[in-house]
């Protein structure tokens, strides 16, 4: 056999596995596609389903109810809360309402399973309410957070903590709250600005006839300072609670 016929025979052996080298390749590249990739992509997807069935059934199994002002009242204040929170209400006067004589008064409280937790509601048939503000006895704002309703005009949710002046009867130095207020106060409640800035800003009114809400809020058991507030405002009941104010509606 001559030089050339082996040289070309070999070329042929190198060409052929060549050939079947990249059939190889080739054959793997569509395996991993088509099964190790294909089966990635499935469990991603199914983990996805199963994440937020879960996160669906969490949200279907706390069940809200709707609390709402005696009717008598000539205004509409409703709010939701979860299944497990009770309600009570206590109601002095004559309903429906008279424009003079006895006042009407009703108060709505929501409380937590726990007990710790409380929302309050109080609403009176007469108007008029206010007074003057000190700020050098109610001290000024340390941290604030607002959001608007989007269901009462003009009502704010407000969070905040004040500075250690002494601002309540017992003695109390500072202190940490949750409630509602006009949300022309509530963008005013900025970080060493005076307390007086939401001094009566919790005095809502309903109606042209004089109903009134009178400071709405959340309260928390035992606490009394700001320090007490921080430390307890977290967790399920206390999300609870500021999720009841929010949906306030009017």
């Amino acid at each position: 056999m001559s030089l050339s016929q082996k040289t070309r025979g070999s070329a042929h052996v190198i060409i052929i596995v060549c050939l079947v080298v990249a059939l190889l390749v080739a054959l793997g590249v569509v395996f991993y596609q088509n099964l190790i990739v294909k089966n990635n992509t499935s469990t991603t997807t199914s983990n996805s389903n199963t994440d937020t069935t879960a996160s669906t059934a969490s949200q279907t199994t706390t069940k809200l109810l709707t609390g709402s002002l005696s009717d008598g009242f000539g205004a509409t204040l409703t709010f939701g809360y979860p299944a497990d929170w009770s309600l009570a209400r206590a109601t002095t006067g004559p309903l429906p309402i008279v424009s003079s004589g006895d006042t009407t008064d009703e108060k709505l409280t929501v409380t937590s399973p726990s007990g710790k937790f409380s929302v309050t509601y109080r609403v009176v048939s007469t108007g008029g309410f206010g007074g003057a503000c000190i700020p050098e006895e109610t001290g000024t704002f340390v941290s604030t957070s607002y959001q608007q309703l989007s269901k009462f005009s003009n009502v704010s949710y407000l969070e905040y903590t004040t500075t250690s002046m002494p601002i309540a009867d017992d003695g109390t130095h500072s202190i940490g709250k949750m409630r509602l207020v006009m949300t022309d106060a509530a963008k005013k409640s900025i970080s060493g600005a005076s307390v007086c800035e939401v001094s009566f800003a919790g005095i809502i009114p309903l109606n042209s006839d004089g109903v009134t809400l009178l400071e709405p809020e959340a309260k928390i058991s035992g606490v009394k300072t700001a320090e007490d507030f921080k430390a307890a405002a977290k967790g399920t009941e206390y999300e609870q609670a500021k999720a009841i104010l929010l949906s306030t509606s009017h």
